[in-house]
């Protein structure tokens, strides 16, 4: 059975899309991750992303990453 446990590194990067929704309204891209961690490929970043994706803590939209769940609140609040 797989851990739904983030790494560290795993547990930074959600922190940072976590607050990018909060301060820009929207989540980072992939080349977003990238830049704001230093990695020096955008496969570094994307494979971050879905091993979060994996574990079910992050959702993906065709622009952006979010925290699981967060479209669906969304959806309900503007029903």
């Amino acid at each position: 059975m797989a851990t739904t446990v983030p790494t560290d590194r795993q547990k930074a990067v959600l922190d940072y899309v976590t607050k990018h929704w909060a301060d820009h309204g929207y989540g980072p891209s992939t080349k977003d991750v990238q830049t704001n961690f230093g990695f020096k490929s955008y496969t570094a970043a994307k494979d971050h992303l879905f091993a979060l994706a994996k574990k079910g803590l992050v959702e993906f939209s065709p622009q952006s990453v979010y925290p699981a769940g967060l479209m669906a609140k969304i959806k309900n609040l503007a029903s």
